[in-house]
């Protein structure tokens, strides 16, 4: 049955098919007069398609043929467009060769900030791109133990070592799990070559089955199966065997533990949260180690099914836990694998993260830049339009029609954009060198052609194109040719007072960032100069291996035997280091029955007081006393004291790890951790070997160097089978502020180039009102002005100008420093000095770039002026 169809040649027309009405309109817009025609025939072949398939089918095919009319619509408007795009590019040129100043200004601006830009969108790319290179990095998860305590909740990257196992046998939602934990800095030796390495962890085989590691030799199926196994990296096995196919060579750990490589990965990706040089077989600690559900021990990796609901997996976990008896977790939560590196640190973490505060602030200040820049552009385009008033008037004259001005406006900003780009590519090829360097990245000029950044660059650059072409291609082109004869401009008025917002609005950008880089200079010399609670000028450490660890009191001897060398001692750890943290198995007097501490420890030998020149305030310190496994002698600082609510607790017994002991003294609070956080309570225990593993060393003022000598000395003598490890411990306490001394130096660049696009900005600017004012400056000039009362009547403007971009920036910088200092628990006051030098030195560059332009101006003869006008 038909319902109002015609038959044709045995094909069935459906009248009430339709074309779609967008494609239609397309090809009505862009095929111009040859529109009719193709529409008739597509109309035909339409219904015709119509009648075999269905409506949908020719839905569908109708769009593939506009789709096919792409190229013919491109080629032929490209044959139409090619003599005007001949006829801009003269015109552009003729206008570059002659305001070269102003063209080199403009293109020098917008370049460094579109290379600003990109350089940090490539930076930005890669800092969010970790991870993902895992093929099944979207439904994998880290699982992060929690822990509640009066001061708040604790995560931690560890869980108990038999959870993995567990979870692929009892939740069907879980696929496979992986187990990680940190080696340690290990000895390894083959042959002569022989090097500490800090970069190595244990893991089991499911490891490469979670993580798409690749191998070079070997494979995953037999990478452990022996638990004395090691699979090592392309770069590793270039280190010790100078050749990638290493499998089944030998590799001595510590001097005694001999282990099989079993396979030969490629180097970990850059972009890859987890970074190894070596990987040990799990089993090596023995099926005993991995059976406790109460020891916290590795990271636990789970991959999951992709339709599972992941809300209800932390529960599930969490009961199991409970099931097997696991009390120390109060809850589970998942992380997703790429969002690791970004996430802040927890406790026991393996990862190396990033920063998300520094990926938002480059972000933020690469945009200022750009902003900053691109005002400066659109500022420049429209004095320039201003100035082109009697070229654009007579192209009218001779009948170029408002549509054509129109699209030569837009054709000379898109050329100008495309030389601009041009620039900023090879800017960023030149600098993109140094920005490795200084980021420790390994950025990649090709990877500015990713489909993604070229995205985003035709976006911002549309932006503004569209933003720069308004002002001329809409006020301009609509003028009457004879007003535009005549130099009036009836927009003038509004003309003016937007270049100098874009000149306020730059200035307040730039002082903004001016200000915030003096307040983080500031706090980073506050943070230098700040007392630590402890000397650490003159302090050398070692970490103690070998028999050095059983017993390094005749090696601290002989290091004292020197005049050099003022005082010895032994920790467990470094004052920089995040101290040890210890929950549980704490007792005092008065203790309440639910009161939990997390309370810091050191295990420290005799004289770590006396080293560390840290104060005594009450009681005694180690020196003399006896220490035993049994019984412990303990300090606490200040608070520790408090937040224990112990009334004179010198004399008095606690119960630390096991042991029963005296607490000796009360220490002064001292920082063993950088200023991001404020002191907590630090108990420190008396120690003669087993838990000591850095020898520290005060030497004498001068004497650094003669120091270094004579440890490697004592150490081969003590220690001859392992090198020697030696390092100040300056370097490792300016190492805690890496992140904090890049930003600044960020902050100087990115400063110093903000401040020179406004100032270009400001020349531009000064140059159009120059241009503009000439016959008025001659004839005040004429009539008994003098030059300098010319200067300072119109620098007068100028500097409201900037009054007024410091009143706009001061809240702003003040809103982000604030932010960014709130990462400290110790922070400098607030002061008004860099608000002010900012202030002053801004209020100086204007008047001295102000000064130099007018004195020009002024200085000329006012009848070479007139007779010019």
């Amino acid at each position: 049955m038909l319902i109002c169809g015609v038959q044709y040649h045995g094909i069935v027309l459906i009248s009430e098919g339709h074309p779609p009405r967008l494609a239609r309109w397309l090809v009505s817009k862009l095929c111009g007069a040859d529109a009719p025609m193709i529409l008739g025939d597509m109309a035909y072949e339409y219904q015709l398609e119509y009648g075999r398939h269905g409506g949908a089918y020719a839905r569908r095919w109708y769009w593939r043929q506009v789709s096919k009319l792409f190229p013919y619509i491109i080629m032929k408007s490209l044959k139409m467009q090619f003599p005007l795009a001949i006829l801009t590019m003269k015109s552009i040129k003729r206008y570059m060769l002659k305001n070269k100043q102003t063209t080199i200004m403009s293109f020098l601006g917008l370049s460094t900030g579109l290379a600003c830009g990109l350089l940090s969108m490539l930076w930005i790319m890669d800092e969010i791109g970790f991870d993902k290179f895992h093929i099944h990095q979207a439904y994998t998860y880290r699982l992060l133990s929690s822990m509640a305590y009066e001061d708040g909740i604790e995560h931690s990257a560890k869980t108990p070592a038999p959870l993995a196992i567990a979870l692929v046998e009892e939740l069907p939602e879980v696929i496979n799990a992986a187990r990680v934990y940190q080696g340690g800095r290990l000895l390894l030796r083959h042959g002569e070559n022989a090097f500490y390495e800090s970069r190595g962890m244990l893991a089991d085989k499911e490891f490469f089955s979670v993580f798409s590691y690749s191998f070079l030799d070997g494979d995953a199926a037999s990478a452990f199966q022996s638990p004395l196994s090691i699979v090592i990296t392309k770069a590793m096995a270039l280190k010790y065997f100078g050749k990638i196919n290493a499998v089944g060579e030998i590799i001595q750990i510590e001097n005694f533990l001999d282990v099989t490589i079993t396979g030969v990965l490629a180097n970990p990706p850059q972009q890859s949260h987890l970074q190894f040089d070596y990987l040990l077989s799990m089993a090596i600690n023995g099926e005993e180690a991995l059976a406790d559900w109460e020891d916290l021990l590795c990271s636990t990796y789970i991959q999951v099914q992709p339709d599972c609901d992941m809300q209800e997996i932390p529960e599930k976990i969490y009961q199991l836990l409970k099931k097997y008896g696991c009390q120390s977790i109060q809850s589970i939560s998942t992380q997703p694998l790429s969002r690791i590196y970004l996430d802040k640190p927890v406790r026991d973490d393996l990862a190396i993260h990033g920063n998300q505060q520094i990926v938002l602030g480059i972000g933020v200040l690469a945009m200022l830049v750009l902003i900053i820049a691109s005002v400066n552009y659109i500022s420049t385009l429209t004095a320039q339009s201003d100035l082109r008033l009697k070229e654009i008037g007579l192209r009218k004259v001779v009948g170029a029609s408002r549509t054509q001005l129109i699209r030569q406006i837009y054709g000379e900003i898109a050329i100008s954009m495309i030389i601009a780009v041009l620039i900023a590519s090879m800017i960023v090829g030149l600098l993109l060198p140094e920005v490795n360097a200084f980021s420790g990245k390994s950025l990649l000029f090709s990877t500015l052609f990713t489909s993604r950044i070229m995205a985003i660059f035709f976006i911002v650059l549309t932006i503004l194109t569209g933003f720069g072409g308004l002002y001329p291609a809409l006020i301009i082109a609509a003028m009457q040719p004879k007003m535009m004869f005549k130099g009036i401009l009836h927009a003038s008025g509004k003309s003016y007072k937007l270049r100098r917002a874009l000149v306020i609005f730059q200035f307040a950008l730039s002082i903004t960032m001016m200000i915030s880089l003096l307040i983080v200079k500031r706090q980073l010399q506050y943070i230098s100069q700040r007392p630590l609670g402890y000397s650490h000028e003159q302090i050398i450490y070692m970490p103690l291996r070998g028999a050095l660890i059983k017993d390094f009191s005749p090696a601290k001897a002989a290091v004292l035997s020197n005049s050099q060398v003022i005082a010895v001692s032994a920790s467990s750890a470094l004052p920089v280091d995040p101290a040890t943290v210890e929950w549980v198995d704490l007792q005092w007097p008065g203790k309440q029955v639910d009161q939990n501490l997390a309370i810091n420890y050191f295990h420290v030998d005799h004289d770590f007081l006396e080293t560390m020149d840290i104060k005594l305030l009450k009681g005694s310190s180690f020196t003399h006393r006896q220490v035993s496994t049994e019984q412990g002698v303990f300090l606490l600082n200040q608070r520790a004291v408090e937040a224990m609510g112990i009334e004179n607790p010198v004399g008095k017994i606690i119960h630390f790890q096991g042991r029963k002991g005296l607490i000796a003294g009360i220490v002064a609070d001292f920082h063993f951790n950088s200023l991001h956080r404020a002191i907590s309570p630090m108990i420190l225990s008396l120690d003669n070997n087993s838990q000591l593993r850095y020898m520290l060393v005060r030497v004498a003022p001068d004497h650094r160097i003669d120091a270094v000598n004579i440890l490697k000395s004592v150490w081969d003598v003590y220690n001859p089978g392992y090198p020697a490890e030696i390092d100040f411990l300056d370097t490792a306490l300016n190492n805690l502020y890496m992140s904090e001394n890049r930003l600044q130096t960020v902050l100087l660049w990115v400063s110093i180039l903000g401040l020179l696009i406004a100032v270009m900005g400001l020349l531009s600017l000064i140059q159009h009102l120059i241009s503009r004012q000439r016959k008025t400056l001659a004839i005040k000039k004429i009539i008994g002005a003098s030059p300098w009362s010319l200067i300072i009547s119109m620098e007068a403007k100028f500097i409201g100008w900037i009054g007024i971009g410091n009143l706009i920036a001061w809240p702003g910088a003040y809103f982000l420093v604030n932010n960014w200092l709130s990462g400290f628990a110790y922070r400098l006051p607030w002061h008004l000095t860099p608000f002010l030098v900012c202030g002053i030195l801004s209020v100086f560059i204007v008047i001295v770039v102000i000064s130099s332009q007018l004195w020009q101006a002024v200085s000329i003869n006012p009848v070479n002026s007139l007779r010019n006008e």
